[in-house]
């Protein structure tokens, strides 16, 4: 059970030497996932209000790493580019051709199965994917590390789940969310009854501090609601919770795929100017 979401040699480079090859794989040991349980004990102690600056970076960072070190991004893109290559692999057994240009790299298909192909393009281009997507993460990084930190309780008697894929991103005036937008929230469930925003704009305080609030029983039915329904969308191929949590979410799933409505989008947008305005004070 504990290794369910775990996949191997997702981000194993190109290298003579084990170390070279674990590079990657050491840079995010040493410098993310050490840091895991200094972070997550910070964001549910509701004893600790303020943070050092330094923490207040880990915090953030831990997060956007999180975001964007997921295999559902590999996954989404090996899919588009494994239809491309079958539609470039076809066109080459109806004209007669024995290869193919594509991204500036010439494919030989000669001898070779469209599986091979596929293959063949994944292994040249892991590499250059899983550093790109680091790239993109710590400039995110940069963007959002001081953003206002928001922590919410919910009632015992609701409980979140969480998936392979947990970091939400939410933004109530676009409709299609964009990656890098340095106006989204930034959403994930730290346990059963604790959710972490990172809220836009919340850092022209300069004050290093974790904003806490307790739900009662609607918000907390709510935000349940809305972090479950996200986790079971955003999810690439595993949800996990207690086994209640998880009971209670099948039992109810028509009630999740239920659209938001104006009233309940309104509310949501009223939440989350009561959470800018508690970031500001």
């Amino acid at each position: 059970i504990n290794n369910v979401c775990i996949e191997t040699d997702i981000y194993t480079l190109a290298g003579k030497t084990r170390a070279q090859r674990m590079a990657l794989e050491t840079f995010y040991s040493d410098n993310v996932e050490n840091v895991y349980n200094e972070v997550y004990q910070t964001l549910t102690d509701e004893k600790v209000t303020y943070i050092t600056e330094d923490l207040h970076y880990k915090i953030i960072m831990t997060i956007i790493t999180m975001m964007y070190r997921t295999s559902k991004w590999i996954d989404r893109h090996n899919e588009l580019f494994d239809s491309v290559l079958e539609k470039m692999y076809a066109l080459c057994k109806q004209t007669g051709q024995d290869s193919f240009m594509f991204e500036n790299i010439n494919y030989s298909i000669n001898g070779k199965t469209l599986k091979e192909i596929q293959t063949e393009f994944r292994n040249k281009g892991k590499e250059p994917q899983v550093l790109t997507q680091l790239e993109i993460a710590f400039k995110l990084i940069d963007i959002r590390k001081y953003d206002g930190i928001f922590v919410s309780k919910l009632d015992p008697g609701y409980q979140l789940i969480t998936s392979d894929n947990p970091v939400i991103l939410s933004n109530i005036s676009q409709d299609h969310i964009m990656p890098f937008d340095p106006e989204n929230m930034i959403n994930m469930p730290l346990d059963s009854r604790h959710i972490l925003t990172i809220m836009p704009h919340s850092q022209s305080t300069r004050l290093h501090r974790i904003v806490r609030l307790t739900e009662g029983n609607i918000l907390s039915q709510g935000k349940m609601m809305v972090n479950n329904t996200c986790q079971l969308t955003a999810s690439n191929k595993y949800i996990l919770g207690s086994k209640s949590a998880l009971s209670h979410f099948i039992d109810n799933l028509d009630n999740y795929r239920k659209p938001i409505s104006d009233e309940q989008k309104k509310k949501l947008q009223e939440y989350e100017d009561l959470m800018k305005n508690l970031m500001q004070k």
